[in-house]
């Protein structure tokens, strides 16, 4: 398993927390077992593209569930890894929210005090605006959808323009599952309004991975430093 790039603080808690459970099991549920099945999935993973974190956790997940019964432990064992909330430190059902939040978490670590963030999903523009035209810094991530930027983030943007907000400092980061063109169309928003680019852009593929979160990280921290500096 150490040939394969899973998260390794995921690995830890997988470890600690999950296989013992194996050890009170049958042979044929047992932590060889369970070993076993990770291997062979990883293995099998190689060959189709998938987040390597998600097979594992599911595989390490799948008899779990002994613990209650036999008879439904693939139920069970579905409850368990749906249930266990030590799981969204690495997975999430809105990974641009887990994103966001690491961004927003990096900018107060920095002393950033006025941090606002909006879900185009669930804030009416008329805030999302009135914060934009607010505030110096804005940072915006969106997934990408259908080769576009997700319809809510693309109609903030064509607002924004139309409103001609002038000079602010921008950072972006974007999320796909196959070809990626958010950040893409976020960078040609960015020269457009001919604001200023903070940072470096941030792309994940699929899940929440180390890298992705360690630039998220390291976006917020630089638009920290640009705004004391302003």
């Amino acid at each position: 398993m150490n040939n394969y790039p899973i998260n390794s603080e995921l690995r830890r808690y997988v470890e600690a927390s999950v296989l013992p459970l194996y050890d009170a099991f049958d042979r044929g549920h047992n932590r060889e077992h369970v070993c076993r099945v990770i291997a062979e999935s990883l293995e099998l993973a190689q060959n189709y593209n998938v987040d390597v974190n998600r097979v594992y956790t599911i595989a390490a997940y799948h008899d779990a569930g002994m613990a209650r019964g036999r008879d439904l432990h693939h139920i069970y064992s579905a409850e368990l890894l749906a249930h266990d909330t030590n799981l969204l430190r690495w997975f999430s059902p809105n990974d641009l929210q887990q994103m966001a939040e690491a961004i927003a978490s990096s900018l107060a670590d920095q002393g950033i005090k006025n941090i606002v963030m909006h879900n185009v999903s669930k804030s009416h523009s008329s805030y999302i605006l009135k914060d934009i035209f607010k505030y110096k810094g804005v940072i915006i991530g969106s997934p990408t959808y259908s080769n576009k930027l997700f319809p809510e983030v693309e109609a903030i943007l064509n607002k924004i323009e139309l409103r001609e907000v002038k000079g602010r400092l921008f950072g972006y980061f974007g999320s796909f599952s196959w070809a990626g063109a958010a950040c893409k169309q976020l960078a040609a928003f960015g020269e457009k309004m001919k604001w200023e680019i903070v940072g470096t852009p941030v792309e994940q593929k699929q899940g929440m991975k180390e890298a992705s979160y360690a630039g998220c990280i390291a976006l917020g921290e630089a638009m920290a430093t640009k705004l004391k500096n302003v």
